[in-house]
């Protein structure tokens, strides 16, 4: 990365917009020079924020950085150009301030004219691409690009870790570390896998009772014998039941076709018992129907009566509405006579009215109320004045007081973005020992878990290996009591029912023999014990498994020295963020709290002169107010000369007149209304009475009409018909049709029946089914034993299969166990130095980076020292990264934090450069084409000065040097220079070349 162009607004000491051009500069080193806090250091410190949010130095935060001389409105920004791997890049970056967020921006400028085509927007993004372009974070570009002031030693005294990290980023070794982790991580798969096909063949060693596969084998053999016994005692047997089936089947057919015969005959005879009580019924609904036919003319009746009824209710009440029309009509035109003699009143009332309207256009009243306003404006006035002198003051002190706390707070919240930075490593860091915590006490939940599983498998293996031998020998008992029983039944010269012999020379003994439902009930037992034995297996699997990924975790995750100390740099840390947190919040609210006083000083300013200028006038306003109410007072009668006197007396005669005048109109009103309600009171009487009469003409005929129509239906009165209707006459009509259909369908099935039923004799069911029964038992009993040798084969193939292949497999996950063992060793270090795999990469590229700051080491220190790796091995850390100094004076070797300050300087000099010269001879992804040095030449002496200066000299075009420095030698020495220029008012740079 080499700069070339650098623009500070309102940044560090520079309160105004400086500018530098680096690509006006010809030599490859140039001097940065001025007095003591001019700002020489912030030229670097601008590079390293513009890049990557922060300072040059550990000491100066990005909240440090805005400039105290800066205006209120100025806006603190750094724009840097720079290019890299031939393309031009611009970052524009501003630090959080009063009314803005911390922000950032990345453009590509090739091509592209002035800012480019944008890339990333936003700090954290911006943060991430310049890494990856620069294949180096902020602190490890402070390492090799700047060298900070009093920082240099850091270099040389950092820790192995920290070189691990630089190297590893600078020479792109992430496909070491890729292939290191690899291996480890297969040697741990090809344990776990080792351990695990170990675990199955003694688990399916154990389920099937045997000590290796060729015992099962023997076992295999022994069962087949017996299935080839079994399966000839079943031929036999099957034979047998199917005889006797079909003797049971027909004799079954027979004895049904007789019961069919009986019930259906029964069934007949039943429906045959109904028919009385079904024609009582016919009966009933015909009477009912013909009830039915009168029913609309009895609803036609009611209905009628009810409309009478109703109709001379309302002819009532229509004649009493008619009688109250007329008394109100009554006492509505008394009252309007009673009006009609009022109007001399009224006349009086208007004129009266009048004359008080003539005394009121004199204007005393608006004379009365001009003076009394003019009194209170110039009281309004006085007060405003002596208000606003106060407010004047008030301001003034709060404008005073904000500016002070404006200046405290800033202070306090120019940390913030250090302080969110350290937050979020030390959160990160918390995170990752809340989760090795946690998942430490799965491991150890998950340890106790599988434990007991451990325990309930070998209690299950117990249970099953019990149950086996019971079966044994029940099985051995119950064999045994067969044979004595088929011997007690052999006669010489009948043929066996096994092997169909006709002489039997070697009878078995009889024994006492097990009976059927013992062995069965230990099978079921055997069967349960198996059923559990598996569940434990699989859950003893679950658990190994889950302990392994729990204590894979564990491995993954870094474990932390000092968590106590952690815990309490982060209380801290998130103190210390909550406060300039709360500062930066507070400053934009003390900055808008100061603006706010300063801007109502100003405004309290020009109304303190408003309001004297409007004391004034509203003095001469209730002068000129007071002369007019005396003119205006001569003119009025002395009984109308009192305040509101006028008015309540023209208020007075104004309500009086209004109220005999609403009376009169209210009285006319009411007369006609009153005369129309007794003009419609009257007809609705005379049309209500005619409607009653109607109805009562329609109720008569209803009547006449029923009587006729029960007389015709042959009922003697209303309660007859009444009688006849029926509640159930939908479901007897139903009933009736439901059993005419029944009967038929039953003298059909009988016909049926009777002809199924001919030539037909009832069997011995008992005997034939007995038969059978025995028959279904002897084969069922065969075809058990049959079945179970046949899964037990079957089960003793399928272990003896699963049993070989888990032997293969746990010999083949041997062999690959003891490669991967081999390259694991070797990838994390298993030998004298404790080098990993990547490190000892890592290890060879720092050997060249070593030889080549050699070169300049010897030259600056006139031969006297070089830099070595260290060999020595540190039982508690690896090794491999460290740095020792050979003293070529003495032949010694010794630590390199034991320079001194001066050497130091040199050696980490030369070790930038060797790592910029390392990078750049093998065309990596990182071009190191700058270096800027902050200091540290006052530590040199005359003669290491000059070599120092000789060796950077010579390094060559194409790679930018900035030195900063109070040396007087380098102004002598270095003729390009920008000189940083101090003042009161805020540095500039004079000049650049």
């Amino acid at each position: 990365m080499k700069p070339t162009h650098l623009v500070l607004e309102a940044f560090g000491p520079f309160p105004g917009r400086v500018a530098i051009d680096f690509d006006a500069i010809d030599d490859a080193m140039f001097l940065i020079c001025g007095e003591t806090g001019a700002g020489k250091t912030t030229v670097f410190d601008a590079l390293a924020f513009a890049l990557f949010g922060v300072g040059s130095g550990t000491d100066r935060g990005a909240a440090d950085l805005r400039s105290d001389l800066a205006g209120p409105g100025a806006v603190t920004r750094v724009t840097l150009d720079f290019e890299l791997a031939g393309r031009s890049y611009r970052i524009r970056r501003t630090p959080r301030q009063a009314g803005s967020a911390h922000k950032a921006e990345l453009y590509d400028r090739t091509g592209h004219g002035e800012d480019g085509q944008h890339l990333v927007g936003g700090v954290s993004a911006v943060k991430a691409r310049v890494s990856e372009l620069l294949h180096l974070d902020g602190k490890q570009y402070r390492q090799t690009a700047i060298l900070p002031q009093g920082e240099f030693r850091k270099v040389i005294t950092g820790s192995s870790t920290e070189r691990e990290a630089i190297l590893r980023n600078l020479f792109d070794t992430e496909a070491h570390k890729a292939l290191q982790d690899t291996l480890v991580e297969a040697d741990k798969q090809a344990g776990k896998a080792l351990a695990k096909a170990d675990t199955e063949v003694e688990t399916l060693r154990n389920v099937s009772g045997v000590g290796s596969s060729q015992d099962l084998a023997e076992r295999l053999g022994s069962v087949d014998e017996q299935l080839k016994a079994s399966g000839a005692d079943l031929k036999t047997l099957r034979a047998s039941c199917d005889l006797a089936d079909t003797a049971v089947d027909e004799g079954r057919a027979a004895s049904a076709a007789l019961q069919a015969l009986e019930v259906a005959t029964a069934a007949t005879q039943q429906l045959l018992g109904e028919t009385t009580s079904r024609d009582a019924d016919r009966e009933a609904l015909d009477r009912h129907d013909a009830a039915a036919l009168v029913k609309p003319l009895v609803s036609d009746r009611d209905r009628r009566a009810d409309e009478a009824h109703q109709a001379r209710a309302q002819a009532e009440l229509a004649a009493a509405t008619g009688e109250e029309a007329e008394r109100v009509a009554r006492e509505a035109a008394a009252a309007l006579v009673l009006e009609q003699g009022r109007s001399d009143e009224r006349k009086a009332l208007a004129e009266r009215v009048h004359e008080l309207q003539q005394v009121a256009a004199v204007g005393l009243a608006e004379a009365a109320e001009d003076h009394a306003k003019a009194v209170r404006a110039a009281k309004a006035a006085s007060t405003a004045v002596d208000s606003t002198a106060v407010q004047h003051e008030r301001f003034k002190a709060a404008h005073d007081a904000a500016t002070e706390s404006l200046e405290e707070t800033q202070k306090r919240a120019d940390i913030l973005d250090e302080a969110e930075l350290r937050m979020g490593v030390l959160d990160g860091r918390l995170e990752t020992v809340g989760r090795r915590a946690e998942v430490q006490g799965a491991v150890a939940a998950a340890a106790t878990s599988r434990g007991e599983v451990d325990e309930r498998l070998r209690s299950r293996r117990v249970d099953y290996e019990a149950a086996q031998t019971e079966e044994a020998r029940c099985l051995d008992r119950y064999v045994a009591g067969l044979a004595g029983t088929l011997a007690a039944a052999l006669e010489d010269g009948a043929a066996c029912q096994v092997c169909g012999s006709t002489e039997h020379p070697h009878k078995a003994l009889g024994a006492p023999g097990g009976r059927r439902e013992d062995l069965d009930a230990v099978r079921r037992q055997k069967a349960r014990a198996h059923t559990a034995l598996e569940s434990v297996q699989r859950e003893h699997a679950e658990a190994e498994k889950a302990l392994a990924a729990l204590e894979a975790q564990v491995s993954s995750l870094p474990e932390e020295k000092d968590p106590r100390g952690l815990r309490r740099d982060a209380q801290e840390a998130s103190q210390t963020l909550a406060d300039a947190k709360r500062a930066s919040e507070a400053v934009e609210e003390l900055l808008a709290a100061r603006q706010e006083a300063f801007a109502a000083l100003t405004r309290t300013i020009g109304e303190l002169e408003g309001r004297r200028q409007t004391l004034q006038v509203a003095g001469l306003q209730l002068t000129q107010a007071a002369t007019r109410l005396e003119e205006r007072r001569a003119r009025v009668p002395e009984e109308l000369r009192g305040p509101g006197a006028i008015e309540a007396a023209s208020a007075q005669a104004g309500a009086r007149l209004e109220a005999l005048e609403t009376a009169f109109h209210e009285a006319d009103k009411a007369s006609d209304t009153a005369a129309e309600a007794v003009a419609a009171a009257r007809a609705h009487r005379d049309d209500r009475l005619a409607q009653a009469q109607t109805a009562s003409e329609h109720a008569g005929r209803a009547d006449r009409e029923l009587a006729q129509a029960l007389n015709d239906a042959a009922f003697s009165d209303e309660a007859a018909w009444q009688e006849a209707q029926l509640a159930d006459a939908d479901r007897r009509r139903d009933a009736l049709r439901l059993w005419d259909e029944a009967l038929a369908e039953a003298k059909a099935v009988q016909r049926s029946a009777e002809q199924a039923a001919v030539g037909l004799v009832a069997p011995d069911l008992v005997l034939l089914e007995g038969r059978y029964e025995q028959a279904k038992e002897d084969f069922s009993s065969a075809n058990r034993r049959h079945g179970e040798l046949t899964n037990q084969r079957a089960a003793v193939a399928t272990a003896l299969a699963e049993l070989r292949a888990a032997e293969q497999k746990l010999a083949d996950r041997n062999q690959r166990r003891l490669a991967t063992n081999r390259l694991a060793g070797a990838a994390r270090g298993d030998n004298a130095h404790r080098l990993p795999f990547e490190r000892y990469v890592l290890s060879s590229f720092l050997d060249e980076v070593l030889a080549r700051a050699n070169l300049r080491l010897q030259k600056m220190t006139g031969g006297r020292f070089t830099l070595h790796r260290s060999d020595e091995v540190d039982g508690r850390k690896r090794g491999g990264l460290d740095l020792a100094v050979e003293d070529l004076h003495s032949g010694t070797r010794r630590r390199a934090a034991t320079l001194s300050g001066g050497e130091g300087f040199q050696a980490a000099l030369s070790l930038a450069l060797g790592l910029a010269d390392t990078v750049q001879a093998r065309s990596g992804g990182v071009h190191m084409d700058s270096l800027f040095i902050d200091e540290g030449f006052g530590s040199l002496g005359e003669e290491d000065l000059d070599r120092v200066l000789t060796t950077l000299e010579e390094m060559g075009a194409g790679r930018m040097i900035g030195l900063i420095s109070h040396v007087r030698e380098l102004r002598d020495r270095i003729p390009t220079r920008i000189e940083v220029v101090k003042s009161p008012t805020g540095s500039h740079i004079e000049h650049s070349a």
